[in-house]
């Protein structure tokens, strides 16, 4: 499949400031797309998509430009050829539409191997430093076994496992060590502040952008408390929760952490 780019007509607007997703397609030439489509519901890939996109959450999300660079190596000059889209990766891929522009749009993309197994594909935010999201391939061997029809599932489900187990083994071993703060209150009528201990604290914005067919939707701006404005802005990460339940990782002066948040007070056309 050749990546598709496209915009929807949702916008959603906070703080004068707008933004659309905009949704990529990602490529899978190995795979059938609708045969891809076929499986995503299936029981048996729901707690590999979970682990898979926590991983994206809570490990890639704290990295900046410099964290990659050292982790997983240099970024490579062209896109690998050797690469397969793990099925709980999806499709496709949701990003900001809309940001500054002009020379203040530092947005980019970088390929990167991660050892022997697979590859990272990074996209930064507008600072070019910051990672908006990621995607991991697995690399193919002779065991591999491409989705051609949904009668293919079993067999590549029980390929992707090895090689995910794989994957996270060189993730655990490389990448940095994250404290859990377990669930964080967050509200949208009031900042929330959490000590992270040592004379340091994390303070939480949060903006509930609750749509109709979004069940839970809200974005989080989190930033080190000090009273250097310059100091707070350099720190200033943004996340967004699209479900209950869904961690987050952030990093604060080197260190690195993952919360829950849990949204307090009355959402639009929810009960929660």
């Amino acid at each position: 499949m050749k990546r598709l780019i496209f915009i929807t007509v949702l916008l959603f607007a906070f703080c004068n400031a707008c933004f659309a997703p905009m949704w990529i397609g990602l490529d899978a030439p190995q795979d059938d797309g609708q045969a891809r489509q076929g499986v995503w519901n299936s029981p048996e890939l729901k707690t590999i998509k979970a682990a898979y996109s926590d991983i994206i959450q809570t490990r890639l999300w704290p990295l900046k430009l410099d964290d990659v660079a050292k982790i997983f190596g240099p970024k490579l000059q062209n896109k690998p050829d050797d690469m397969v889209l793990p099925l709980a990766a999806g499709n496709g891929l949701g990003l900001s539409g809309f940001g500054p522009g002009g020379t203040n749009d530092h947005r980019h993309v970088d390929f990167h191997a991660v050892g022997e197994i697979g590859y990272v594909e990074c996209f930064y935010q507008f600072d070019g430093t910051n990672i908006e999201t990621a995607v991991f391939y697995l690399r193919p061997d002779d065991k591999f076994v491409p989705l051609k029809s949904v009668n293919d599932f079993s067999k590549r489900m029980k390929w992707e496992k090895v090689k995910f187990e794989g994957l996270k083994e060189w993730l655990d071993e490389h990448l940095p060590k994250i404290t859990d703060l377990g669930v964080v209150e967050v509200s949208a009528s009031s900042p929330s502040r959490i000590d992270l201990g040592a004379g340091t604290a994390c303070i939480i914005r949060t903006r509930d952008i609750h749509q109709p067919n979004v069940p839970l939707w809200f974005s989080m701006d989190l930033s080190k408390e000090t009273t250097n404005s310059d100091e707070r802005s350099m720190s200033m990460q943004r996340r967004s929760i699209s479900q209950t339940n869904e961690a987050i990782g952030f990093s604060i002066d080197g260190k690195y952490y993952r919360l829950t948040p849990k949204l307090v007070g009355q959402l639009h056309g929810s009960n929660n």
